[in-house]
């Protein structure tokens, strides 16, 4: 991968959709464009400490270019980040037989892609008008529908067994603003949100490889002002993306722990 410094970060979402009970996993990489053919490898922070002298020494150069509130990030977002197609190891791909369905946006073998519109070869599913509707395929019966907030505009699903991952573009809860995962469950003829995430910044991409779900987001830094000192008394606080989850047990604010950050 070749980088150039820049002032974004790109937090990889992990999600089980299966709705396993285990903690998803959440990584930030430093994101930016070509500079020369440099190539530059990823390293993680071993402390807080380390991470914060590192991101001021590399902002400092770009104060001219940041805005109130944060930092330009038109032209750095990153592109689509693929997952490992399933089945693959040590080089070889296993070779399944073919589906009895055809699927949707899937360009390669193993690996999906969101969408209007996901089916199973039993269930048709999409979100139009705000509202999530399941479909029998055999029947083309209505077979249940779910009012989701702040869907008004077309929404993009992926889809695993009695599980489906709505992608909203943007919600709002304690301060962070970004997109909104919601997980679905299907089981019954009344789909119900199981629990999802809100997380700062912009959508980018997703990729699904069997159960596992990597939503990648791209965010700035939140420093009012940069002047006068400003970048030095930030913090992890204000450098790193926050992100909520909630379920059935309530919800949990988090931010990216240091130790989980990559940067050249």
């Amino acid at each position: 991968m070749t980088l150039r410094t820049a002032a974004a970060l790109v937090a990889t979402l992990a999600l089980l959709t299966g709705c396993s009970g285990r903690t998803p996993t959440v990584d930030t990489r430093w994101a930016g464009a070509t500079h020369g053919e440099r190539r530059l490898a990823l390293t993680a922070a071993t402390s807080c400490d380390e991470l914060m002298a590192g991101l001021r020494t590399a902002l400092r150069p770009l104060v001219g270019t940041l805005v109130p509130g944060g930092v330009r990030t038109e032209g750095v977002a990153p592109g689509p980040v693929p997952a490992p197609a399933a089945g693959a190891r040590d080089g070889i791909a296993e070779v399944a037989p073919p589906p009895d369905h055809s699927d949707t946006n899937v360009a390669e073998a193993g690996v999906d892609e969101p969408d209007l519109v996901k089916t199973d070869g039993k269930r048709i599913i999409t979100v139009s008008r705000g509202v999530l509707w399941v479909v029998d395929a055999a029947s083309r019966q209505l077979t249940g529908t779910l009012a989701l907030e702040s869907a008004a505009e077309p929404t993009n699903l992926l889809l695993y067994g009695d599980k489906a991952l709505v992608f909203l573009p943007w919600g709002t809860a304690g301060g962070i603003v970004g997109p909104r995962l919601l997980l679905v469950d299907l089981a019954s003829r009344t789909p119900t949100v199981a629990g999802g995430f809100l997380i700062d910044g912009q959508l980018v991409d997703a990729r699904q490889v069997g159960s596992v779900v990597r939503v990648v987001t791209r965010s700035a830094p939140r420093i009012p002002v940069v002047e006068n000192g400003g970048i030095d008394r930030a913090g992890p606080d204000e450098w790193l993306p926050r992100y909520e989850v909630f379920g059935a047990g309530g919800s949990t604010t988090r931010r990216v722990d240091c130790a989980r950050v990559q940067r050249p």
